[in-house]
C-alpha cells in the first residue's frame, strides 16, 4: 500500500510562505516594471501603426516591398527605423511569451520582415542570426502570409537573365536590389575562380551607393546594373575562348576596359612577372621588383600607342592602373 505522511507539513508550509517584507517589495517592483515595459511595447506598436505599417497595408507584397525600399532610400530615416525596431525587439525578447503580446504579434512580425528586407537590401553583411532569439523563432514559426517580402530574390546570372528581366513584371526598384544582391552573391562564390568579378563587384557597390545618395534615379541605376550583367556574360565567353589563366584574364579584362593597346599580350607579360616573383605578396623586395617591371610593360605599351597615333596615358594614369592591378592580383589566389 501507499502511506502518505503529513506530519510537520504545515510547519514547513508556514515557513515557505513567510516572505520577508523586502522580498515582497522586490516582487512588486518586478511586476510594476513589467507592466511599464508592456505599456511601452504597446506604445511603440501604436507608433508603428501610424508611421511604418501603412507602407505595406493594402498593396500586393511586390508593391509593398517597393514602397518600403523607396521610403527608406535615405540613410537618416532608415537608421531611425533600425533604432526603433531594435528597441521594440529588445522588449519582445523580455516579454515573450506573455499572453499580453497576442494582439501585437502580427504587427511585430511585419515590422521584423520590414527590418530584414531593409538590412538585406542596404546592408550586405546582415544575417538572420542578428535577430534576437525569440524573434527569429517567431519569423520561422509564424504561419500567416506576410504583407511584404522579407528577402530579396537572387537571380541566376546567365545569358538569359536580361531577357527574363524584360518580361518580369517586378517593379524596377525591386529589380535594382535583386540585381545588386545577385552580383554580390556571384562575386562571393566565384571570385576565386574568376577574379575579374572583383572589379565588377566594386562597380556594383558604387552604382547602388550612387542610387542611395540619389545621384541617379531608379531607371538609370537599373540600366547600369544590366550593363554589368552583360559584361559578366561577355567576360565568361571571352575567358572560355582565350588561353589565359584566371589571374591573367582578370588583368586583361581590366586593361581592356582602360583601352590599353594589345591588352591581351600586355596581360600575359604581366602575369609572367607575377610568376617570376612568386613570393611578392610577402616579400617587400620582390614586390618592388614586380612594380618596376609592371611600370616598364605599361610604358612600352604607351610608347607603341604614341607610335600608332593614339592618345597616350599620362604617368599618373599608369600609376593608378598599376596600383589597381596589384590590388586585383593580391586578392587572387597564386597559380601553381
Amino acid at each position: 500500500g501507499f502511506v502518505l505522511d503529513y506530519v510537520g507539513i504545515f510547519e514547513k508550509l508556514e515557513t515557505a510562505l513567510a516572505f520577508d517584507s523586502e522580498d515582497v517589495k522586490d516582487v512588486q517592483r518586478v511586476v510594476t516594471d513589467l507592466e511599464l515595459l508592456k505599456q511601452h511595447f504597446a506604445e511603440l506598436i501604436r507608433t508603428a501603426r501610424g508611421e511604418y505599417l501603412p507602407l505595406i497595408t493594402g498593396p500586393t507584397p511586390d508593391k509593398a516591398t517597393e514602397n518600403v525600399l523607396a521610403h527608406f532610400r535615405d540613410e537618416t530615416p532608415r537608421q531611425t527605423f533600425y533604432a526603433f525596431y531594435r528597441g521594440l525587439a529588445d522588449l519582445y525578447e523580455i516579454l515573450s511569451p506573455d499572453a499580453f503580446l497576442r494582439p501585437y504579434i502580427d504587427d511585430y512580425d511585419q515590422l521584423t520582415r520590414m527590418y530584414k528586407l531593409l538590412r538585406a537590401a542596404y546592408d550586405s553583411v546582415f544575417v538572420d542570426r542578428e535577430l534576437t532569439r525569440k524573434t527569429a523563432r517567431l519569423v520561422q514559426e509564424h504561419t500567416q502570409g506576410g504583407a511584404i517580402q522579407d528577402s530579396l530574390e537572387v537571380y541566376e546570372i546567365n545569358e538569359n537573365l536580361l531577357e527574363l528581366l524584360a518580361k518580369d513584371e517586378t517593379s524596377d526598384t525591386v529589380k535594382v536590389f535583386n540585381l545588386v544582391k545577385s552580383i554580390e552573391q556571384l562575386v562571393a562564390e566565384q571570385a576565386r575562380q574568376a577574379p575579374y568579378l572583383l572589379s565588377i563587384g566594386e562597380r556594383a557597390e558604387a552604382i547602388i551607393l550612387a542610387y542611395q545618395q540619389r545621384q541617379k534615379d531608379t531607371l538609370a541605376t537599373l540600366e547600369d546594373l544590366k550593363a554589368l550583367i552583360a559584361e559578366i556574360n561577355q567576360a565568361r565567353r571571352e575567358h572560355a575562348q582565350k588561353g589565359l589563366n584566371p589571374a591573367a584574364f582578370a588583368i586583361y579584362w581590366m586593361l581592356n576596359r582602360e583601352n590599353v593597346t594589345n591588352s591581351e599580350q600586355v596581360a600575359a607579360e604581366m602575369d609572367a612577372v607575377f610568376q617570376k616573383y612568386p613570393h611578392w605578396r610577402l616579400s617587400g623586395h620582390q614586390e618592388r621588383d614586380v612594380l618596376r617591371e609592371l611600370y616598364g610593360i605599361l610604358l612600352r605599351a604607351r610608347a607603341e600607342a604614341i607610335k600608332d597615333g593614339r592618345t597616350a596615358k599620362e604617368v599618373d594614369e599608369i600609376t593608378t592602373l598599376v596600383n589597381q592591378i596589384i590590388k586585383l592580383t593580391r586578392q587572387t589566389e597564386p597559380t601553381a
